[in-house]
Protein backbone atom coordinates (compact mmCIF):
# COMPACT_ATOMS: atom_id res chain seq x y z
CA UNK A 1 0.00 0.00 0.00
CA UNK A 2 1.58 3.25 -1.35
CA UNK A 3 1.00 6.56 0.92
CA UNK A 4 0.32 9.97 -0.49
CA UNK A 5 3.47 12.45 -1.13
CA UNK A 6 1.80 15.39 0.43
CA UNK A 7 0.41 14.36 3.70
CA UNK A 8 2.35 10.97 4.38
CA UNK A 9 -0.82 9.07 5.00
CA UNK A 10 -2.80 6.33 3.62
CA UNK A 11 -5.53 7.15 1.01
CA UNK A 12 -9.34 6.02 1.95
CA UNK A 13 -11.53 3.99 -0.28
CA UNK A 14 -13.78 1.44 0.11
CA UNK A 15 -16.04 0.86 3.19
CA UNK A 16 -14.43 3.48 5.30
CA UNK A 17 -14.96 6.39 2.96
CA UNK A 18 -19.08 5.36 3.02
CA UNK A 19 -18.64 5.13 6.76
CA UNK A 20 -17.16 8.35 7.09
CA UNK A 21 -19.81 10.11 4.42
CA UNK A 22 -23.11 8.41 5.32
CA UNK A 23 -23.82 11.05 7.69
CA UNK A 24 -23.46 13.74 5.40
CA UNK A 25 -25.50 12.23 2.95
CA UNK A 26 -27.95 11.26 5.36
CA UNK A 27 -28.41 14.47 6.86
CA UNK A 28 -28.74 16.22 3.16
CA UNK A 29 -30.96 13.94 1.95
CA UNK A 30 -33.63 14.60 4.82
CA UNK A 31 -33.20 18.69 4.78
CA UNK A 32 -34.23 17.95 1.06
CA UNK A 33 -37.08 15.80 1.82
CA UNK A 34 -38.37 18.57 4.32
CA UNK A 35 -38.24 21.30 2.18
CA UNK A 36 -39.89 19.69 -0.64
CA UNK A 37 -43.25 18.86 2.12
CA UNK A 38 -42.79 22.19 3.49
CA UNK A 39 -42.85 24.20 -0.26
CA UNK A 40 -45.57 21.65 -1.08
CA UNK A 41 -47.62 22.59 1.96
CA UNK A 42 -47.37 26.05 1.68
CA UNK A 43 -48.15 26.14 -1.86
CA UNK A 44 -51.78 24.76 -1.00
CA UNK A 45 -52.36 27.31 1.76
CA UNK A 46 -51.22 30.21 -0.38
CA UNK A 47 -53.62 28.72 -3.60
CA UNK A 48 -56.52 28.48 -1.13
CA UNK A 49 -56.49 32.36 -0.02
CA UNK A 50 -59.03 34.38 -1.57
CA UNK A 51 -57.21 36.81 -4.02
CA UNK A 52 -54.50 34.63 -4.80
CA UNK A 53 -55.89 34.42 -7.96
CA UNK A 54 -55.83 30.49 -7.97
CA UNK A 55 -58.44 28.12 -7.78
CA UNK A 56 -59.21 25.45 -5.79
CA UNK A 57 -59.36 22.16 -6.80
CA UNK A 58 -62.68 21.64 -5.51
CA UNK A 59 -65.93 24.26 -5.65
CA UNK A 60 -68.87 24.33 -3.62
CA UNK A 61 -72.03 25.72 -4.09
CA UNK A 62 -74.60 26.32 -2.02
CA UNK A 63 -77.92 23.84 -3.05
CA UNK A 64 -81.53 24.96 -1.95
CA UNK A 65 -84.09 22.46 -1.18
CA UNK A 66 -87.98 23.09 -1.41
CA UNK A 67 -90.16 20.57 0.63
CA UNK A 68 -93.70 20.68 1.52
CA UNK A 69 -94.93 20.03 4.81
CA UNK A 70 -97.61 17.68 5.59
CA UNK A 71 -101.28 18.54 6.64
CA UNK A 72 -101.79 16.51 9.68
CA UNK A 73 -105.72 16.22 10.10
CA UNK A 74 -106.85 18.35 12.94
CA UNK A 75 -109.64 16.41 14.04
CA UNK A 76 -107.70 13.13 14.52
CA UNK A 77 -108.16 9.77 12.57
CA UNK A 78 -111.22 8.79 11.71
CA UNK A 79 -112.87 5.73 13.97
CA UNK A 80 -113.35 2.39 12.16
CA UNK A 81 -117.30 0.68 12.56
CA UNK A 82 -116.14 -3.28 14.70
CA UNK A 83 -119.56 -4.06 13.99
CA UNK A 84 -119.98 -3.19 10.41
CA UNK A 85 -118.62 -6.49 8.16
CA UNK A 86 -115.89 -5.62 5.79
CA UNK A 87 -117.54 -7.64 2.83
CA UNK A 88 -121.30 -8.56 2.20
CA UNK A 89 -122.28 -12.76 2.32
CA UNK A 90 -123.62 -12.98 -1.36
CA UNK A 91 -124.65 -16.18 -0.66
CA UNK A 92 -127.81 -16.43 1.00
CA UNK A 93 -129.66 -16.92 4.14
CA UNK A 94 -129.68 -20.84 5.07
CA UNK A 95 -133.58 -21.62 5.31
CA UNK A 96 -134.87 -24.48 7.65
CA UNK A 97 -136.40 -26.96 5.81
CA UNK A 98 -138.57 -30.33 7.18
CA UNK A 99 -136.32 -33.51 8.78
CA UNK A 100 -136.26 -36.21 5.85
CA UNK A 101 -137.96 -39.14 7.15
CA UNK A 102 -135.86 -42.61 5.78
CA UNK A 103 -138.27 -44.57 3.66
CA UNK A 104 -139.56 -47.60 5.88
CA UNK A 105 -139.47 -49.95 2.78
CA UNK A 106 -135.72 -50.39 2.29
CA UNK A 107 -134.02 -52.40 4.43
CA UNK A 108 -130.43 -51.57 5.78
CA UNK A 109 -127.76 -55.12 5.71
CA UNK A 110 -126.48 -55.73 8.78
CA UNK A 111 -122.40 -55.91 8.87
CA UNK A 112 -120.32 -58.13 6.95
CA UNK A 113 -123.59 -58.79 4.62
CA UNK A 114 -124.08 -57.70 0.86
CA UNK A 115 -126.46 -58.29 -1.32
CA UNK A 116 -125.08 -59.33 -4.72
CA UNK A 117 -128.19 -59.55 -6.78
CA UNK A 118 -129.27 -55.71 -6.76
CA UNK A 119 -130.08 -52.77 -4.81
CA UNK A 120 -131.02 -52.96 -1.12
CA UNK A 121 -135.14 -53.45 -1.25
CA UNK A 122 -135.58 -54.25 -5.05
CA UNK A 123 -136.04 -57.41 -6.27
CA UNK A 124 -134.75 -59.55 -4.14
CA UNK A 125 -137.27 -60.25 -1.54
CA UNK A 126 -135.34 -58.61 1.41
CA UNK A 127 -133.04 -61.98 1.31
CA UNK A 128 -129.11 -61.42 1.93
CA UNK A 129 -126.14 -63.48 1.62
CA UNK A 130 -123.79 -63.91 3.93
CA UNK A 131 -120.12 -62.13 2.70
CA UNK A 132 -117.18 -64.51 2.12
CA UNK A 133 -113.89 -63.59 3.78
CA UNK A 134 -111.15 -62.41 0.71
CA UNK A 135 -108.23 -64.27 1.17
CA UNK A 136 -104.83 -63.00 -0.22
CA UNK A 137 -102.77 -65.83 -1.31
CA UNK A 138 -98.89 -65.57 -0.41
CA UNK A 139 -97.15 -65.83 -3.08
CA UNK A 140 -93.48 -66.08 -3.31
CA UNK A 141 -91.35 -63.36 -2.18
CA UNK A 142 -88.72 -61.96 -5.18
CA UNK A 143 -85.63 -63.36 -4.80
CA UNK A 144 -84.28 -59.98 -1.95
CA UNK A 145 -86.87 -58.27 -0.43
CA UNK A 146 -85.65 -55.77 1.96
CA UNK A 147 -87.94 -55.83 5.48
CA UNK A 148 -87.84 -53.81 8.47
CA UNK A 149 -87.53 -57.20 10.61
CA UNK A 150 -86.16 -60.25 9.23
CA UNK A 151 -87.47 -63.61 10.56
CA UNK A 152 -85.86 -65.37 13.63
CA UNK A 153 -85.75 -68.71 13.99
CA UNK A 154 -88.34 -70.06 16.57
CA UNK A 155 -87.54 -74.29 16.26
CA UNK A 156 -83.93 -75.09 14.63
CA UNK A 157 -83.88 -79.13 13.75
CA UNK A 158 -80.74 -80.67 13.00
CA UNK A 159 -79.95 -82.55 9.73
CA UNK A 160 -79.84 -86.79 10.07
CA UNK A 161 -76.37 -87.43 8.55
CA UNK A 162 -76.59 -89.90 5.85
CA UNK A 163 -75.41 -93.51 6.95
CA UNK A 164 -73.97 -93.76 3.15
CA UNK A 165 -71.59 -90.36 3.79
CA UNK A 166 -70.97 -91.70 7.27
CA UNK A 167 -69.43 -94.54 5.94
CA UNK A 168 -67.73 -93.05 3.04
CA UNK A 169 -66.34 -90.25 5.95
CA UNK A 170 -67.64 -87.62 3.92
CA UNK A 171 -68.05 -84.09 5.46
CA UNK A 172 -69.65 -80.71 4.11
CA UNK A 173 -71.88 -77.73 4.31
CA UNK A 174 -75.19 -76.86 2.29
CA UNK A 175 -76.46 -73.93 2.26
CA UNK A 176 -80.83 -74.06 1.93
CA UNK A 177 -82.95 -71.10 0.59
CA UNK A 178 -86.09 -71.38 2.66
CA UNK A 179 -89.56 -69.38 1.46
CA UNK A 180 -90.82 -68.50 5.02
CA UNK A 181 -94.49 -66.94 5.19
CA UNK A 182 -96.26 -64.74 6.92
CA UNK A 183 -97.01 -67.04 9.35
CA UNK A 184 -93.22 -67.88 9.50
CA UNK A 185 -93.34 -71.66 8.57
CA UNK A 186 -91.32 -72.86 5.73
CA UNK A 187 -93.18 -72.96 2.48
CA UNK A 188 -90.50 -74.14 -0.07
CA UNK A 189 -86.56 -75.24 0.73
CA UNK A 190 -83.85 -75.76 -2.27
CA UNK A 191 -80.00 -76.17 -2.17
CA UNK A 192 -78.19 -73.05 -3.31
CA UNK A 193 -74.66 -74.18 -2.24
CA UNK A 194 -73.29 -77.95 -1.31
CA UNK A 195 -70.01 -79.04 -0.56
CA UNK A 196 -71.29 -83.12 -0.72
CA UNK A 197 -74.48 -83.58 -3.60
CA UNK A 198 -75.51 -86.77 -0.78
CA UNK A 199 -76.00 -84.43 1.86
CA UNK A 200 -78.68 -82.26 0.46
CA UNK A 201 -81.77 -84.07 0.88
CA UNK A 202 -81.00 -84.56 5.01
CA UNK A 203 -80.23 -80.49 4.73
CA UNK A 204 -83.78 -79.90 2.94
CA UNK A 205 -85.84 -82.12 5.19
CA UNK A 206 -84.22 -80.57 8.51
CA UNK A 207 -85.40 -77.05 6.74
CA UNK A 208 -88.90 -77.94 6.29
CA UNK A 209 -89.33 -78.61 9.57
CA UNK A 210 -88.04 -74.88 11.15
CA UNK A 211 -90.50 -72.59 12.66
CA UNK A 212 -89.77 -68.92 12.51
CA UNK A 213 -91.03 -65.24 13.79
CA UNK A 214 -92.52 -63.72 10.28
CA UNK A 215 -90.99 -60.61 8.45
CA UNK A 216 -91.93 -57.45 9.09
CA UNK A 217 -92.84 -54.28 6.66
CA UNK A 218 -94.48 -51.15 7.09
CA UNK A 219 -96.02 -52.83 10.69
CA UNK A 220 -97.26 -56.27 8.57
CA UNK A 221 -96.23 -59.24 8.16
CA UNK A 222 -94.54 -60.41 4.78
CA UNK A 223 -92.88 -63.25 3.19
CA UNK A 224 -89.27 -63.82 2.44
CA UNK A 225 -86.42 -66.03 1.69
CA UNK A 226 -83.69 -66.84 4.14
CA UNK A 227 -80.59 -68.49 3.91
CA UNK A 228 -79.61 -71.49 6.26
CA UNK A 229 -76.06 -73.42 6.68
CA UNK A 230 -76.22 -76.88 7.35
CA UNK A 231 -72.50 -78.15 8.28
CA UNK A 232 -72.28 -82.02 8.60
CA UNK A 233 -69.27 -82.72 10.68
CA UNK A 234 -68.50 -86.81 11.48
CA UNK A 235 -67.06 -85.40 14.85
CA UNK A 236 -70.54 -83.77 16.32
CA UNK A 237 -72.23 -86.62 14.92
CA UNK A 238 -73.86 -88.51 18.09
Amino acid sequence: MTTRPDTGTRPRYGAIEIKDSIQLYWMTGLGLAIAIHMAVIFSYKFASLPGSGASPGLVTRPVHIIYSQPTLNPGGPQPVNVAERAFKNSVGIPVPVAELIADSAVTLAPNGVFNPTGKPGEGTGGEWTQAKPIVIPDTAPPPWVNVEEMPKIVRRVEPVYPELAILANLEGTVTVKIWVDREGRPREASVVKSDQEILNDAAVAAAKQFLFTPAYMNSGPVSVWVMIPFRFRLADRK
